[in-house]
């Protein structure tokens, strides 16, 4: 099935810059001349190497900090501080460990005091239901695996029904086997709910199967320096990593990222080295 993506930008941004002020140093510029545009029902995934400004980005599209200077607007309202039309997912889920796996879930609704009691209720057991947890309702975060954890909070974060779903390396602390089946996961989820996700993350191969367009970084200053876009359609099956699309792909990202230094010029590292360190 074809992901169906809207014409009207969920997200834009542009200019954002995010300038560090030290005292005793130079300025340090986290962000510089971002824009971008996410559209309704689009999967991005955002690469780049340590300290180009991935999460950064997320942060202030989040609402959690202020960008120096430049605009954010969601559904063209200008992104001041946190709202009900944001959810993020971070690396580590957060869950309360007094609560259970059903109200850690409904935790995100009760903050934004909506919607009603039963209403909450429903909409936990939907998203339950949505990535897997139905039979560990009553259970507590210590009863779960870090993947069960991990899905409990992806659910709490789905349960608020965002416009936009912010995910900042959720699968990093995973071991191999249980981040694949999560890749899988949320790939089906965004699928099913045409949910409109932006994704920071250091791996290549996650950002290539998961996501419609890849937007590359570079570091100091963190700015965007490439996107390319993935025109196999979602969710994709597993032979699609062993496709020459999907190498020459990951080939042409894995230069980007590892082929040019801080101010934009060629390294000189041969092809084989930058692929061999990605």
């Amino acid at each position: 099935m074809a992901t169906d993506i809207g014409s009207d930008p969920i997200l834009e941004i542009v200019g954002a810059n995010k300038v560090f002020q030290r005292a005793k140093a130079d300025d340090v510029w986290a962000l510089k001349d971002v824009s971008l545009s996410v559209r309704r029902g689009e999967f991005v995934t955002i690469v780049g190497p340590s300290g180009c400004g991935k999460s950064t980005l997320l942060t202030a599209i989040a609402g959690l900090s202020r960008l120096s200077s430049g605009s954010m607007r969601v559904n063209g309202v200008e992104v001041k501080k946190p709202g009900a039309d944001r959810s993020v997912v971070f690396q580590h889920a957060s869950l309360l460990p007094w609560r259970t796996v059903r109200k850690n879930i409904a935790y995100g609704m009760e903050m934004q005091r909506s919607p009603g009691k039963s209403e909450r209720r429903k909409r936990a057991n939907w998203a339950m239901e949505l990535v897997g947890l139905t039979g560990f309702a009553d259970s507590y975060p210590s009863q779960l695996s870090g993947g069960m954890k991990q899905r409990a909070n992806l659910a709490r974060a789905l349960a608020t029904q965002p416009a936009l779903l912010l995910m900042d390396e959720p699968f990093g602390a995973l071991d191999a086997m249980t981040k694949g089946r999560l890749q899988v996961e949320v790939s089906r989820i965004s699928q099913e709910t045409s949910q409109t996700v932006l994704f920071v993350t250091h791996d290549i191969d996650e950002a290539l199967l998961l996501a419609d367009r890849v937007v590359v970084m570079a570091s100091r200053p963190g700015r965007i320096s490439k996107i390319v876009e993935v025109r196999r359609p979602r969710p994709r099956q597993e032979d699609f990593v062993e496709s020459p699309e999907f190498i020459a792909l990951r080939r042409e990202l894995r230069l980007s990222i590892h082929g040019m230094d801080s101010d934009g010029a060629g390294t000189g590292v041969p092809a084989e080295v930058a692929d061999a360190t990605a």
